[in-house]
């Protein structure tokens, strides 16, 4: 499954909800800036949720190196999105590292 592929299956669920946007560049926290894979928010909760979406346990692997970790002035939660083969093949690793994200298995 692409990334593209798990864009379109979690903007299909949360659209109705939420108003969602893919591959958005994060600035002006002072920070320096990031892509974020996805974001999403209700205008009822005022709240933006970041969605960061992996489609190997490489690239799942490299995102906890990064110098700008998903660290947004105003994003309120981080979510992490992976295959369900993905997940069912690494679960333990992916667990492990998830820290206070929390994480949605796409199939």
């Amino acid at each position: 499954m692409t990334e593209e592929e798990m864009q379109k299956k979690l903007g299909k669920h949360l659209f109705l909800k939420n108003i969602t946007i893919p591959n958005i560049t994060m600035h002006g926290d002072g920070k320096g800036e990031y892509e974020a894979d996805l974001i999403y928010f209700s205008l009822k909760a005022r709240v933006v949720t970041e969605i960061e979406i992996k489609v190997s346990i490489q690239d799942f692997r490299a995102d906890f190196k990064k110098k700008r970790y998903h660290d947004h002035l105003h994003v309120g939660y981080l979510y992490y999105a992976v295959p369900q083969d993905l997940y069912e093949d690494h679960k333990d690793e992916i667990e492990s590292l998830l820290g206070d994200a929390g994480l949605i298995v796409v199939n």
